[in-house]
């Protein structure tokens, strides 16, 4: 296999990459930004397993606006013309897009690829589309009786009837994101119409969702065969979460496979006929304990490294079964273990006291919380559940750029820039 990995910036491509490593005689990546200089801090295109990297034209603007259609535009025309000269120089003979903007580019440019000897590791175009939307997402749940969030396009509605039909505060979100891009939260009817203004002016189609309270999410990583049959479905139990400041929710979870939800789970995906890995995100409402649908990513999740680090190799079972080979559904799960971010959390620490600080703050100006089942835990409260975490003698496991960071150092260092920055523009944003 001669392999191209197309999104080096998601923690998925360094997951793909350690497990393909064995099995490749080539790897490529393609990395890109806002400048020449931001496209070099792609973590995974740093990697010493990498052979050659690219920077390419930024595959993401015209999907994050919404343009959802067959046609390729300029910008992604451009694109595809930089990966087919890649795979021409490299006579790459194979694909594994792992985040949404690839995935929808690549498999509707799929004939054009496969001239050239490629295959992608992706469904179909026509089967790609089904996810794109969230709204439609929100409507399969609804066919299947999955629960989910009340949600409305906005350009179906009166904007200020569904405020009175809706509890405030409200969420506004594109049809077409990932990562949270884009989404805002609203607590005050004379907010909604700016910012409906707002977001509208950078996306295409938008929805008015339910806000969910609570502060406790559920993600099932999922990896289906070409014969649409589960080959693997974990349910990792989140143990750390924040909403505020600090936004990273899953720094530290337990591995686990079983669930309550998981038939409904694999009830809710299967009118699909997905072929590959899968996402399904959900958050537990406080209000009753239910579990809400949030959105459905249809690519391995950026916590790929839950499955591969404890030895249940997801992208490789993708890879094979797209190769034709069969592949046999993981029947014995390891032992549940405690996998932990550690970067994230040392981050984390120092934003939980700026957190705290904050939050009291704002309580003496009489600035509640959002979400008021999120409040902050505590820099001494914090410290200590760290020290029983990371101290403790239970099964740990650690993600890869950090357990491989003495051998694979660029990879650790950029993905903690990452975290870094991420952070700092977060307090930018909440003013603080």
């Amino acid at each position: 296999m001669r392999l191209l990995i197309t999104n080096t910036r998601t923690g998925q491509a360094y997951a793909i990459i350690r497990s393909l490593r064995p099995y490749a005689e080539w790897i490529s990546a393609t990395k890109y930004g806002s400048s020449w200089l931001t496209a070099q801090t792609a973590a995974a295109a740093a990697s010493r397993l990498v052979d050659r990297s690219y920077v390419v034209t930024s595959p993401e603007e015209d999907w994050a606006a919404g343009i959802i259609q067959k046609e390729n535009t300029t910008r992604e025309e451009q694109y595809i013309r930089d990966i087919m000269a890649i795979c021409e120089r490299d006579r790459i003979d194979t694909i594994f897009p792992s985040y949404d903007p690839q995935v929808y580019i690549l498999t509707k440019n799929r004939e054009r690829l496969a001239q050239l000897g490629v295959s992608i590791l992706a469904p179909e175009f026509e089967t790609v589309s089904i996810l794109l939307d969230k709204f439609n997402q929100l409507e399969l749940a609804a066919k299947t009786g999955f629960p989910h969030p009340a949600t409305f396009r906005l350009d179906e509605h009166d904007l200020h009837e569904l405020a009175e039909r809706i509890e405030p505060p409200w969420v506004i979100r594109p049809t077409a994101s990932a990562r949270s891009r884009g989404m805002a939260v609203v607590r005050r009817h004379e907010d909604l119409a700016p910012v409906a203004e707002e977001l509208s002016d950078k996306h295409r189609d938008l929805i008015l969702q339910e806000y969910i309270p609570g502060h406790q999410k559920q993600n099932f990583y999922i990896m289906i065969g070409r014969n649409h049959e589960v080959l693997s479905l974990i349910a990792p139990k989140v143990l750390r979460t924040s909403h505020r400041v600090y936004r990273n929710s899953s720094a530290a979870v337990i591995f686990n496979h079983e669930h309550e939800m998981r038939d409904r789970v694999v009830e809710l995906i299967r009118p699909l006929g997905w072929h590959g890995g899968l996402t399904v995100q959900t958050k537990i409402d406080s209000r009753d304990g239910s579990l809400k649908l949030m959105e459905i990513n249809p690519r391995l999740g950026s916590h790929t490294w839950y499955s591969t680090e404890m030895g249940i190799d997801t992208p490789l079972m993708q890879w094979r079964s797209y190769q034709g080979e069969p592949v046999e559904p993981v029947r014995d799960y390891p032992s549940k273990a405690l996998l932990l971010e550690p970067f994230e959390d040392f981050i984390g620490l120092l934003f939980v006291l700026t957190d705290s600080v904050a939050f009291r703050i704002m309580k003496l100006f009489g600035r509640g919380s959002t979400d008021p089942d999120s409040e902050p835990t505590g820099f001494f409260r914090m410290l200590n559940i760290l020290r029983k975490d990371y101290f403790g003698p239970h099964q740990k496991a650690f993600m890869p750029q950090f357990r491989y960071a003495l051998s694979d150092p660029m990879v650790f260092i950029l993905k903690s820039w990452a975290v870094l920055r991420y952070e700092l523009g977060q307090l930018r944003r909440s003013g603080l």
